[in-house]
């Protein structure tokens, strides 16, 4: 028979397990798991508390510390508590914070400086150069510089003529090319150019308009050729080859006589050069 001792120890070890908390079982453990989806939804969870306890046994003591035990693990905290709600009353079901460690009391701020508190000394060493600045580094950056205005200066060049294509050019200064279509177009040729391939022994005479003096009188079997600014021509066989600055000039009647000049031939009858 078991001493008076045995009995007490007995008794102490069957108070200890009755007072220490039961564990949460599979299916409460489920429960609160799915609570704590709903929670974590834009909706939360917000029921009368006899919903609430319903699931976990109904509203009994037993009820209410399954529920609060399972919630606990899961991670959920009850707005009124499970332990003092009334079954009437509507509970708001939140996710548990946790409570931030206080910061160190010996720890102070870090200091703010703001930037009108900034000194012209370290305005000045943020921007300082970081080596000395050399006649090579000199040239460089102002080689860069030039570089950089010749682009820009090009960019302008290019645009201006893209868009300026249709603008009005009175005013502005031939190139050397055109002004010199323009001279030819408008200015006759100073001199006079004629080229006779006789076809047969030919008796000519040509002589100078400006002056009257002959250049050539007699017959001639071989080309000639020779530049005035004027010329008187008598030609005696009209089947010689004669060209005028490289057009062909047709002796219909033999012989005659032409004056020749860069406006043209026109036919000089009565003239006493080279009349015959």
């Amino acid at each position: 028979m078991p001493d008076r001792s045995e009995r007490r120890d007995r008794t102490t070890r069957a108070g200890a397990w009755q007072e220490a908390p039961a564990a949460v079982s599979l299916e409460d453990a489920a429960t609160a798991a799915a609570l704590a989806r709903e929670v974590a939804t834009p909706f939360g969870f917000k029921r009368p508390a006899a919903e609430l306890l319903a699931r976990f046994g109904g509203d009994t003591p037993d009820g209410r510390r399954r529920a609060t035990a399972a919630l606990t693990v899961a991670g959920i905290a009850a707005d009124p508590p499970l332990d003092t709600v009334k079954p009437q009353q509507w509970v708001q079901l939140r996710a548990a914070t946790a409570v931030p460690a206080p910061a160190a009391a010996d720890a102070p701020p870090p200091p703010r400086r703001s930037r009108r508190s900034l000194r012209p000394a370290d305005v000045a060493a943020r921007h300082a150069p970081t080596g000395p600045v050399t006649r090579e580094r000199r040239f460089a950056v102002g080689a860069l510089g030039l570089g950089a205005l010749l682009v820009l200066l090009l960019a302008v060049v290019v645009l201006r003529g893209t868009i300026g294509g249709g603008e009005d050019t009175k005013g502005v200064l031939p190139t050397a090319t055109a002004a010199a279509d323009v001279e030819t177009a408008t200015t006759p040729p100073r001199t006079v150019v004629l080229r006779i391939v006789p076809t047969e022994a030919s008796y000519m005479c040509v002589a100078d308009g400006s002056t009257g003096a002959k250049l050539w009188e007699g017959t001639r079997t071989g080309p000639y050729t020779v530049r005035r600014a004027s010329l008187f021509l008598r030609i005696g066989v009209g089947t010689a080859q004669i060209t005028v600055d490289g057009r062909p000039l047709q002796v219909d009647v033999a012989p005659s006589t032409y004056v020749l000049t860069a406006a043209g031939v026109r036919p000089a009858a009565g003239r006493s050069a080279c009349a015959g």
